[in-house]
């Protein structure tokens, strides 16, 4: 059972990716903030990140970058509600597993988990 990690500001939008995930088998964890998301990266392993790119206080790529000092090479995936490319090439230069648009298609967000 793979242990995921939901970072999004969005309390609704988490919670509903978790009860999903959980549904698919999966052990969802979520983080509404990215100091609490550091936190529990710190305290536990996860085996996937599914991470909001656009957050208030540290952006998504600011906080992949802090998580992969801590985890290294735990597979991240960034979700995005808004195109900023600016942001999107920054996460792909810091080697994100993928990128998906929100609202979030649950089968292509299947197909890039079970592909980590």
């Amino acid at each position: 059972m793979k242990r995921i990690l939901i970072i999004d500001d969005e309390v609704d939008f988490a919670e509903s990716l978790a009860d999903i995930l959980k549904e698919k088998g999966f052990f969802p964890l979520t983080s509404n903030s990215p100091h609490d998301a550091l936190q529990k990266v710190r305290a536990a392993d996860f085996d996937l990140v599914l991470l909001d790119i656009k957050m208030p206080g540290m952006n998504g790529v600011e906080l992949l970058k802090h998580i992969r000092t801590v985890k290294g090479t735990v597979p991240i995936i960034m979700l995005t509600a808004f195109a900023v490319e600016e942001l999107l090439q920054e996460a792909r230069t810091a080697g994100v597993a993928g990128i998906l648009n929100k609202p979030v298609d649950i089968r292509e967000l299947m197909i890039l988990i079970e592909s980590q």
